[in-house]
């Protein structure tokens, strides 16, 4: 087999690489970050450019990381050019990309989920607030690097909620969906998917809001564990039962053809589980404690991309727990250009590890570019010994305003 490209610039995307690395593939990645040391491709490549490079860099799996560019079909058109690629085309990536078809395909076909209303007319949305249920979660249709969903408690929130989507995601927010707010907690649930099959892969659990005890705005994420390990054996039976099985045979009658992980986001709430949200890539911060204890991962990528069937996965039974670190001001105005200062004892324990994403390099030297700056993942045979791993590990990095949860896995 030849090389694989990854495609993305975020810890996820590194998260990726390094395994692939740590199975012995040859791998680049395009455009990464200043704190990837892979061999790392230091500009973004438009879909020619990815289709050049790769004939010539000897690349035949494409792994495709974030959202945007396969909700645009870059997946599509990459398989016409005859490359393997991991990730959906242009149709099943709209599971993520437009709420709107998510909601609507999981209605037509009976899948457990929060009930919705979606406006256009912002004048009659405003009329909802009158009369509604509070709490209610607002969501944008499009995609909105994570900070497309506000739960609001009262009509003054949601008229916040509404302007903050409407002023900072405008094309995203054409159409808002409306929800009741399920109770519960909340599973990030990961399947592999091609035209010969579906296997689950694992799960995760991640930490949305900025600060402890879930307070402060949501984000994309400020941390995450894997496997999930409270789950019963009846949640885990209606999961597969009423969530995973249907969705397969959904996808099979509306003829979208899928070949790669669909993140299912549940709520696992007093009557049930229920689907939360679809995501048509890993999840980010989830990948980040996921990927790394997948044994066969490289083989399931091919396999998956090929469209061949998909062998049972190789889990580790390590544990794994991240902790993200943030800029001062994120998410909404983070602050950049902070040198980065990493003591090189961090690097001692293996069990230890950084993802870097919103970090640019200057010569030898690394600074901050983006609200999430960094992932600190501690892996261990119990989960406190994967905690204590990660948040013993934090002291040797610093950055002036930098921002963590110290309530990950708790």
């Amino acid at each position: 087999m030849g090389s694989i490209l990854v495609i993305g610039s975020g810890a996820r995307e590194h998260a990726i690489a390094w395994r692939l690395k740590k199975e012995g593939k040859d791998v680049f990645l395009s455009p990464g970050n200043g704190g990837t040391s892979l061999n790392w491709i230091n500009k973004i490549l438009s879909k020619d450019e990815i289709e050049s490079f790769c004939k010539v860099a000897g690349v035949d799996l494409i792994v495709v990381g974030p959202e945007k560019p396969l909700t645009e079909g870059i997946a599509d058109f990459l398989r016409s050019k005859g490359f393997w690629v991991f990730g959906p085309g242009r149709e099943g990536a709209k599971l993520e990309g437009s709420k709107v078809f998510a909601k609507s395909f999981m209605k037509r076909n009976n899948l457990p989920t929060a009930d919705f209303v979606i406006y256009e007319d912002e004048g009659s949305l405003i009329k909802h607030f009158d009369n509604c249920k509070y709490p209610v979660v607002i969501k944008a249709d499009g995609l909105a690097a994570g900070k497309g969903v506000i739960v609001a408690h009262e009509k003054e929130e949601a008229l916040e909620a509404i302007g903050f989507l409407k002023n900072n995601f405008p094309e995203a927010s054409k159409y808002i969906i409306v929800e009741e707010c399920l109770v519960g907690k909340e599973l990030s649930l990961f399947v592999l998917i091609n035209d010969k099959g579906h296997v689950v892969l694992d799960n995760a659990r991640d930490y949305k809001r900025l600060n402890d005890f879930d307070e402060g705005p949501n984000t994309g994420g400020m941390g995450s564990y894997s496997p999930v390990d409270d789950l019963p054996e009846f949640q885990i039976n209606k999961i597969q039962n009423n969530i995973v099985e249907p969705t397969i045979r959904a996808l099979r009658k509306e003829n979208i053809s899928y070949q790669g992980v669909l993140y299912f986001g549940i709520m696992l709430t007093k009557e049930g589980p229920s689907i939360l949200e679809f995501n048509c890539r890993f999840g980010d911060p989830e990948a980040q404690v996921l990927v790394p204890r997948i044994l066969n991962f490289s083989e399931l990528l091919y396999v998956v991309a090929k469209n061949e069937k998909i062998p049972e996965p190789k889990i580790s039974s390590k544990k794994a727990l991240s902790v993200v670190l943030t800029a001062k001001g994120y998410p909404n105005n983070p602050e950049t250009g902070k040198r980065i200062n990493i003591d090189e004892r961090i690097f001692e324990d293996e069990d230890v590890v950084i993802f870097y994403a919103g970090v640019v390099r200057d010569k030898n030297n690394l600074f901050t570019s983006s609200g999430r700056v960094l992932n600190v993942v501690g892996m261990g045979d119990t989960f406190e010994e994967a905690r204590n791993k990660a948040y013993s590990s934090i002291k040797y990095i610093n950055f002036e305003g930098m921002h963590f949860r110290r309530d990950i896995g708790l």
